[in-house]
């Protein structure tokens, strides 16, 4: 499952941002983006990445940088799950089987260019393996729309990643790290952000929850149905790099006359917040009091039963709520 799109962004600010983009990469960004778009396999993008990098930590970087900026998300597989039936003699025989069956997807993941979430878990699993990179297929639910908030019982819709690096668990989903479906048009948009490759375990189940909680990789598990409760975060929210303190639930009950508090954490002092109901044209700009590192702020609710709102740092889509009329 992709994230979705909130807001259209011009042919022209997405230059003018691909360009200020480029300039702020890191060095080892920008030198996997000088490599050719077509490898004919996995061995040879693998052995094109090993001549280039020592640490492990920079190979299997390298490994998401590079598909997350050429392997395009299939939207022709949206919303369609493909069963896959083994008839097999022994365990051995079965395991030979899904091996075969792996190598096979990430082999057609690498030459089309394109795949669903699977297609692109199993050609990052494949790369690491190259690498001697111990890495895990995820399945699990997948948060991205605001409509979705107060759900407990979305679907396993997802696929992502766990590596194993000195000794310690990190998590990556590529397929959110190469760019977001935009609904409308239902056409996939290549948005290239590094916020998915070793994401904090914390943040990261704001929007995957695994089908084995294991691999929330937090001390304190949540359910499913925290999960589903939880808000709603957009790409501005990872590159802004701030932290919700409250509210913490992503349904906000009220009353007739209400503001709703909200505090948070790390807001860059150059930084505009303002917020927009989905029945709203415009957005309204909102007046920020700074106390140390802690911004607050408050909205007034809509007059709405029910409505939707998004929060806005810089003009993009940071967070998102339902509102409540109690």
């Amino acid at each position: 499952m992709m994230p979705n799109l909130v807001k259209t962004i011009t042919s022209i600010s997405l230059l003018i941002s691909s360009i200020a983009s480029f300039a702020q990469k890191s060095t080892l960004e920008k030198t996997v983006l000088n490599y050719t778009g077509r490898f004919s396999s996995v061995n040879e993008l693998a052995n094109k990445i090993q001549a280039d990098f020592k640490k492990q930590e920079d190979k299997a970087k390298a490994a998401y940088v590079w598909m997350a900026n050429h392997i395009s998300y299939d939207i022709r597989g949206i919303n369609k799950q493909t069963r896959v039936a083994f008839t097999y003699s022994s365990e051995a025989d079965l395991k030979a089987q899904k091996r075969a069956f792996r190598k096979e997807l990430a082999h057609k993941t690498l030459r089309r260019r394109k795949a669903v979430c699977e297609g692109y878990a199993t050609l990052y699993k494949e790369l690491c393996t190259q690498f001697n990179i111990e890495c895990e297929i995820i399945t699990g639910s997948s948060k991205t729309f605001i409509s979705e908030i107060g759900n407990t019982r979305l679907p396993s819709n997802h696929s992502w990643n766990a590596i194993k690096i000195n000794g310690t668990w990190r998590l990556v989903d590529v397929t959110w790290g190469a760019g977001s479906v935009n609904y409308s048009q239902m056409r996939f948009e290549r948005l290239y952000t590094s916020s998915y490759f070793n994401s904090k375990p914390y943040d990261f189940r704001i929007n995957h929850f695994p089908d084995k909680k294991q691999w929330q990789l937090i001390d304190k598990k949540i359910s499913l149905k925290d999960f589903g409760e939880q808000h709603q975060v957009f790409q501005a929210y990872w590159d802004s790099k701030i932290e919700l303190r409250t509210p913490q639930k992503g349904i906000i009950e009220y009353k007739k006359g209400d503001r709703i508090q909200f505090a948070i954490e790390n807001l860059s002092p150059q930084s505009h917040i303002a917020y927009k109901y989905r029945n709203e044209k415009y957005g309204n700009q909102i007046k920020i009091n700074r106390n140390g590192k802690t911004s607050h702020f408050s909205i007034p609710m809509t007059h709405l039963r029910k409505n939707e709102l998004i929060i806005y740092i810089d003009t993009k889509p940071a967070l998102g709520f339902k509102t409540l009329r109690r």
